[in-house]
């Protein structure tokens, strides 16, 4: 079973340029799903960090949003958004609402991981 560490409260973000840090694919995906350079710094700050196998997830849901700040994050659409990185890059991002409830079963599942 995979050790799954869950980090209360983000490190400080900052990025050595401004979107090196991206691969190919996640800048790709960045442009399909909409998601703008601001949008990955507001999840960076706000959202709940996990670290599993190497990788670090990095989820914004609604409950991580400040009351404040709520209503712009959902007209942004930015609830839900999921970040994969490795080794300080970014793999991938997409937007799930589930996101975190399927990381939880995948990493936790009895068994072989593929």
């Amino acid at each position: 079973m995979a050790e799954l560490h869950v980090t209360p409260c983000p490190p400080i973000f900052q990025p050595r340029e401004p979107l090196t840090w991206l691969t190919a694919h996640a800048s790709s995906w960045m442009t399909r799903r909409s998601v703008r350079p601001e949008d990955l710094q507001d999840a960076l700050t706000f959202g709940r960090w996990l670290h599993a196998d190497g990788m670090e997830f990095v989820f914004l849901g609604q409950r991580d949003v400040p009351a404040e700040r709520r209503r712009e994050f959902a007209a942004r659409h930015l609830v839900g958004l999921l970040l994969v990185m490795a080794g300080g890059l970014l793999v991938t991002v997409y937007k799930n609402q589930q996101a975190l409830r399927s990381l939880w079963r995948k990493l936790n599942r009895p068994g072989p991981r593929r």
